[in-house]
């Protein structure tokens, strides 16, 4: 239940009222994590040292053993938006795993070099690709898609209808999502469509509803590529300097977006917004994870 003035609060008059109507209390998701490493150094000549590695990651797809998944037929932006397609002709369901594939070996090879060029003075320098998993926050996303977890919003902002913040009252933002998720259960299967088509019968329509969207295809796992450059120089036996220069790049890194959104100022402003509807009014917030996202940092150090 949200507020956006002071006199809604008072009043009871709810911004937006949202509830997800899950089919069971709890579904548990099976993944697994195996990874296999295999490292050797070569000691090239007296003062130059070279090691060597390569790790091979496996994760999972996870796995709904109910096999109670929903997942839209194709990334959001390339499906149909045709509001008389009915959303059981969207929406895929009876699915076991989160995504349509991953990647059976991720491979992540390093190197590094040691050379004692001066007395008491040594140059270093490495390379490596490092993977990461899959946050869990993914799953408890992809999860809770319809039709096996419904979520719908009432209030003033919201997209079933509904006032007031209290259930069992006239115009109750609550009860309005108790409602659109009866009507998006008895309907669903049967095909009926989005009340947002002009072919919709408003007795038996499906209300807008909550969605996850994930991309085509094989899933890119996030991993970093990491190198450095530093110098050491020992004074005596108790003291040394440092300097070293450290970058990384994070590749296919996950995030998310709110594709289905629209504004209301003008028509063209804050493109690629739509203008006064959203772009598929068959559902209500879809939020999207992009394929990747890459980002580059870098640092310098000194140590004493």
């Amino acid at each position: 239940m949200t507020y956006t003035t002071l006199p809604q609060f008072i009043y009871g008059v709810a911004s937006t009222a949202t509830r997800a109507f899950p089919t069971a209390p709890n579904e548990p998701f099976n993944f697994l994590n195996l990874d296999l490493y295999a490292q050797d150094t070569w000691r090239v000549t007296p003062k130059l040292t070279w090691t060597f590695g390569v790790r091979d990651t496996f994760n999972s797809n996870p796995l709904n053993p109910h096999q109670q998944i929903g997942r839209l037929r194709g990334d959001f932006s390339s499906i149909s938006h045709d509001v008389n397609q009915p959303l059981s002709a969207a929406i895929q369901t009876n699915l076991g795993h989160l995504f349509s594939s991953t990647p059976i070996a991720i491979l992540q090879p390093r190197t590094a070099i040691a050379w004692q060029f001066e007395p008491n003075t040594v140059l270093r320098t490495g390379f490596g690709i490092f993977s990461d998993i899959m946050p869990g926050s993914i799953a408890d996303l992809i999860g809770t898609d319809p039709p096996y977890v419904r979520t719908f919003q009432g209030g003033l902002l919201g997209t079933v209808g509904g006032t007031t913040i209290a259930p069992g009252v006239p115009n109750s933002a609550v009860d309005a999502t108790v409602a659109a998720n009866q009507s998006f259960g008895a309907g669903f299967q049967q095909g009926q469509l989005s009340c947002a088509s002009p072919l919709a019968d408003p007795r038996t329509c499906l209300p807008p509803v909550a969605i996850t969207a994930v991309p085509d295809g094989k899933l890119h796992a996030p991993y970093f590529m990491q190198w450095s450059l530093g110098i050491e120089h020992q004074f005596g036996s108790t003291a040394s300097l440092q300097a070293q220069y450290v970058g990384t790049r994070a590749m296919n890194q996950p995030y998310l977006t709110q594709v289905n959104g629209y504004q209301t100022v003008c028509k063209g402003c804050f493109a690629p917004f739509p203008y006064m509807q959203p772009t598929d009014p068959r559902f209500a917030s879809v939020t999207h994870l992009p394929p990747a996202q890459t980002v580059i940092t870098t640092a310098c150090s000194s140590p004493l």
